[in-house]
């Protein structure tokens, strides 16, 4: 298992300070309805449920494109994920790769989250994986 904090429910804590309540479009990765979450729903459902499942889950984020326009930014990025269950039938892992869209607002506490959105452009391996977590 990856000790990269993540996994870490103490060291992870702090992600929630980056996220305000927040729309999360993930349909095109997960086929799930878009939701709305506070920070600390994220933190719970999210990382304390599923990522324990996985035997290694990285993201991999790069060719960052910033527009700011006063207190609002968007922000784009390539992505390329890696996920495996050690065991899992059908395939131990699977590769995505696509863009991430965060939506950010500047407030007194510096810039928050509010809207993040999968685009999947490739998945290779087991798909199911993600029915598992």
């Amino acid at each position: 298992h990856a000790e990269d904090g993540i996994r870490d429910v103490e060291r992870s804590r702090g992600l929630g300070d980056v996220y305000k309540r927040q729309d999360l479009d993930y349909t095109e990765h997960t086929g799930a309805d878009p939701e709305k979450k506070k920070s600390e729903e994220w933190v719970e459902n999210f990382w304390k449920a599923s990522v324990p499942k996985w035997t290694v889950l990285m993201h991999f984020l790069t060719n960052f494109d910033v527009k700011i326009v006063e207190d609002k930014a968007e922000v784009t990025c390539y992505i390329a994920c890696l996920h495996v269950i050690k065991g899992a039938p059908g395939g131990e892992s699977l590769k995505s790769y696509g863009n991430f869209v965060f939506k950010l607002a500047k407030t007194t506490n510096g810039w928050k989250i509010g809207y993040v959105k999968v685009i999947a452009k490739y998945h290779e391996g087991n798909v199911k994986l993600m029915e598992m977590v």
